[in-house]
């Protein structure tokens, strides 16, 4: 009897970077494609190996979200502490388009999260991006006091 392999996460879930995700998925196919018969010890040890290597592979990705979903935490929590004239210093730096941002007449937190999902999403300039304008105007603050 054939057991087939299937990997714990939906592509819904997926929210890494497509190489790791790729990779994951080759090692995937490579267990699906493997026979699983006990009686013949080299199939079922290339199999384990190909189980581990997709376990590792899958666990990279995983560090790698937890790792994204605390920088984003993080972000969300030093853009809240900036006083009104720096959060709208970062805001310029970035210079979202129309839409995103909800305007100065909002409060800071829901406009720390629009800012957040559209710098994180393919449309916008990216996290690395939105934690340089927060550095930068962070550290211009720091050069005045």
């Amino acid at each position: 009897m054939e057991t087939t392999w299937n990997p714990p996460m939906s592509a819904e879930e997926r929210q890494c970077d497509e190489a790791e995700w790729a990779e994951y998925d080759r090692l995937c196919a490579q267990i699906a494609a493997l026979p699983v018969t006990p009686w013949e010890d080299a199939e079922v040890s290339a199999r384990h190996k190909a189980e581990m290597a997709a376990r590792q592979a899958e666990l990279a990705v995983s560090q790698k979200r937890t790792a994204h979903v605390w920088e984003r935490a993080t972000l969300w929590n030093s853009l809240n502490l900036l006083d009104e004239p720096q959060f709208e210093a970062v805001v310029q730096r970035l210079q979202p388009p129309v839409g995103v941002d909800p305007g100065p007449k909002m409060d800071q937190m829901p406009r720390t999260s629009s800012l957040l999902r559209w710098a994180d999403d393919t449309s916008g300039p990216g996290i690395a991006a939105l934690r340089a304008a927060l550095e930068q105007v962070a550290g211009s603050e720091n050069h005045h006091s």
